[in-house]
């Protein structure tokens, strides 16, 4: 199991087996480089700890325990995971500020402890299998166990139109994914699972100068914080708002000029240009990347490997790659645009649906179904027409926006019939006692950064070894930010994240506030017309995997019906995912390995 995570850390390896457990860990030295040895334990040896992540209060955790009595036998923040459960038992985790997946055996207690990050920015698997319960940081890990493999067609549903798996699914039936800010205890055969953080509820009456005021300490101390390692460190920089405001409070912080990288695609949308103007401003060791599609689709099948899942968004993987060349540790921008309301284009949108809907005659406007069951090939004009025919339904309204094909579609497309009761049923909470644009804040946070964007960024930054850390992800920022409410995040007009800016306009060039959000993303389009499109035409149409799960007319029809267009850039990213859901396939259910070897497309076409 560890072997086959050996990416994730290649310096050290360790384990501690006895009569019931058996832990192992894979390691990238970053803190104690020669005494953070793990799994570590306690003095007489009767708790012990496997964790993959940073605890970035660990010295000020160690002073609290060294008074309460407790001696410390290394330097590593790994160590006050073993004493802080000592003193406190298992909510030692919510007075942790970090990213972490945590595996701890109590021997005394006979009692197994799995934890995982506020935030989730580490993951965390497991399998229960009658008494055993298997678990790792991907699921490949617990596919070296002899366990039936099977896909979740419920997942597949749901990733095929969303673009991941939110919750506890997976696409592997029996093997799940411990929510963030949970905890699992597996004691005499049974499994309990818990919550020790909810995102707080939101503060309508804020006191907007406070939180400025608040906010700048927050960034100066969540950035000082996570600069600590016994390692290099560097930082992405897009140009953008939230990787030019960390790189400012990064380079004040640093006692040499900072390692700073910047990728594009060799497209008008490439953003060098504003990421050399704030490396010029903050005197960066400034390095960019460029890359193209042949090199992105020769790679594919190894990314697939590594994400465990048929995504598109994996281009983190080439940046991931040249950062790894210089530093062990870099700082990333994910996480500003959820908590400090950066989708300043889908707001707009949320709050016209909900304005609509508040009318006296909204019921006038809502289009009567049999009009959506004619064959759109526009499909903004379909999710036009989707959203009147929805109002007033903010959970299908969210659905709408974040991509989801209709039912009609969807009925036609997958060879099993599969309802979207268990997705509409999974998002509603967050949507509760709130309006439509509060509640898409509250979703993106608590699925789309977790299952999608943490996701993408943990596997592809450890598929060369790299740690990423997010800053803005920290305890300090999300338990300031989240309470506001999106009326001081996106006023219509504006390009959101207003807070951010009024902080960030005391120490960024006046050209980076005017910069608009471009998203960081592929040409989907110019891929489709170059190997992406090239791909797709040689191997779906002959696939022995799609057809067991799919109609095979209605694929063969969006084959043969997409174009080269911008307008088809939905069916584009669907074909994208349908490559990627056959490769995946052939390397996660029939293969009898789940191993690193033969991953090139020509091994796994047919």
């Amino acid at each position: 199991m560890i072997e086959v995570l050996h990416h994730r850390g290649p310096d050290d390896t360790g384990f501690f087996t006895d009569a019931n457990v058996g832990l192992a860990n894979a390691r990238l030295s970053i803190i104690d480089i020669q005494g953070g040895h793990q799994p570590i334990s306690n003095e007489n040896g009767t708790v012990h700890v496997t964790y993959n992540g940073e605890i970035y209060n660990y010295r000020q955790l160690r002073q609290e325990l060294q008074k309460l009595g407790h001696s410390f036998r290394t330097q590593s923040d790994t160590e006050v995971i073993v004493h802080g459960y000592e003193q406190y038992g298992q909510s030692f985790v919510s007075k942790l500020n970090g990213m972490f997946a945590i595996a701890l055996w109590d021997s005394t207690e006979k009692k197994l402890i799995l934890a995982r990050d506020r935030m989730g920015i580490k993951p965390l698997y497991y399998a229960v299998r009658g008494d055993t319960v298997l678990f790792a940081s991907e699921m490949k890990a617990i596919l070296q166990a002899p366990i039936e493999r099977t896909v979740d067609r419920q997942s597949l549903y749901t990733i095929l139109n969303l673009g991941y798996v939110p919750g506890e699914r997976t696409l592997l039936e029996g093997v799940s994914k411990l929510p963030p800010s949970s905890y699992l205890v597996y004691q005499d055969r049974s499994v309990t699972i818990g919550s020790y953080w909810t995102v707080p509820p939101v503060d309508m009456s804020p006191n907007e100068e406070q939180i400025i005021q608040r906010l700048e300490a927050a960034l100066e101390e969540s950035v000082r914080d996570q600069l600590v390692a016994d390692v290099p460190i560097g930082c992405f920089l897009s140009g953008g708002l939230d990787t030019s405001v960390l790189v400012a409070y990064a380079a004040k912080a640093s006692r040499e000029p900072l390692k700073t990288f910047c990728m594009g695609f060799g497209e008008e949308t490439d953003e060098f240009k504003d990421a050399r103007l704030i490396a010029e401003r903050f005197g960066t060791d400034h390095h960019e990347l460029t890359v193209d599609s042949s090199q992105a689709m020769k790679l594919y099948p190894k990314m697939i490997w590594h994400m465990e899942s048929p995504k598109y968004n994996l281009y983190p993987w080439f940046v991931c790659e040249l950062v790894h060349k210089y530093v062990k540790v870099c700082l990333s921008g994910n996480g500003g645009d959820e908590v400090f309301g950066g989708y300043y284009a889908r707001y707009g949108n949320a709050l016209r649906i909900q304005e609509l809907a508040n009318k006296p005659f909204a019921w006038m406007l809502r289009t009567p179904s049999r009009f959506l069951q004619a064959p759109l090939k526009d499909v903004k004009t379909q999710n036009r027409l989707r959203a009147l025919q929805a109002l007033g339904n903010d959970v299908s309204e969210y659905l709408i926006l974040a991509g989801a094909f209709p039912d009609s579609f969807n009925a036609k497309f997958f060879r099993e019939e599969i309802s979207a009761f268990n997705l509409r049923e999974h998002y509603a909470p967050f949507f509760e006692g709130v309006d439509l644009v509060q509640g898409l804040m509250n979703a993106e946070l608590r699925t789309k950064l977790v299952d999608d964007l943490l996701s993408v960024d943990d596997t592809m930054s450890m598929a060369s070894s790299l740690e990423l850390r997010v800053p803005l992800l920290d305890n300090k920022i999300v338990d300031l930010m989240t309470p506001v409410p999106w009326q001081l995040k996106f006023a219509p007009g504006t390009y959101g994240k207003l807070l951010l800016r009024k902080v960030a306009q005391k120490i960024l060039p006046e050209e980076t506030m005017r910069k608009p959000k471009w998203g960081f993303s592929v040409n989907v389009q110019a891929w489709y017309n170059g190997e992406l499109g090239e791909l797709i035409h040689q191997i779906l149409p002959d696939s022995d995997v799609l057809p067991k799960y799919f109609q095979p007319k209605t694929v063969q029809r969006i084959v043969e019906g997409t174009t080269g267009t911008s307008r088809d850039r939905r069916w584009q990213v669907l074909l994208w995912q349908l490559l990627g859901f056959h490769l995946w396939h052939k390397m996660f259910i029939e293969r009898e390995r789940v191993d690193a070897t033969k991953l090139q497309v020509e091994a796994l076409v047919a």
